[in-house]
């Protein structure tokens, strides 16, 4: 279970990160579509997802990923309820759109996943990240270290020669 805890940890910290630098990228679009609190909303979102990754803060980063979780299903909610289907700022799709049923289940899912991972309590957030770097020897993380900034150097230059490509 540690290890689904982790996972579970990681991908909230994805959505929340991608949220977040999605809102602060359009900040005209999120400012007009929470009258003002688009900044406060993206750096909420980012300081969760920064928070999520340690043990130490996970428990409180999950409560507060709950919390916005729960603000998002609320707003959506009474919005639908009230038969209105609003143009909103949609950081899943990266453009403007209607808010709809969909997007309501895709928040109730992510706040059901929260209110389990609190649900388990505070001593229970999984292993750390790093926890598995533990048992390497000094010169196997220097190995590692190396081969992820070599990765990550062969994805820069698919990236580049994709989009060079795709320009032709």
């Amino acid at each position: 279970m540690g290890l689904a805890f982790l996972f579970l940890r990681l991908l909230l910290a994805f959505i929340f990160v991608r949220a977040g630098l999605a809102r602060l990228a359009d900040l005209a679009g999120s400012r007009q579509t929470l009258r003002g609190f688009g900044v406060l909303l993206a750096l909420a979102e980012l300081a969760v997802a920064v928070a999520l990754i340690p043990t130490q803060t996970a428990w409180w980063a999950t409560l507060a990923a709950c919390g916005l979780l729960l603000l998002s299903v609320a707003s959506i909610g009474y919005q639908l309820v009230r038969g209105r289907q609003p143009e909103r700022y949609d950081v899943d799709q990266m453009h403007k759109g209607i808010v709809g049923w969909l997007k309501l289940g895709y928040h109730l899912v992510l706040a059901a996943i929260v209110a389990f991972m609190l649900w388990q309590g505070q001593h229970n957030v999984g292993p750390g990240v790093l926890d598995w770097l533990a048992p390497l020897t000094t010169v196997q993380r220097v190995e590692l270290l190396v081969a992820v900034v070599l990765f990550a150097l062969l994805l820069l230059v698919v990236w580049v020669q994709f989009h060079t490509l795709s320009q032709q």
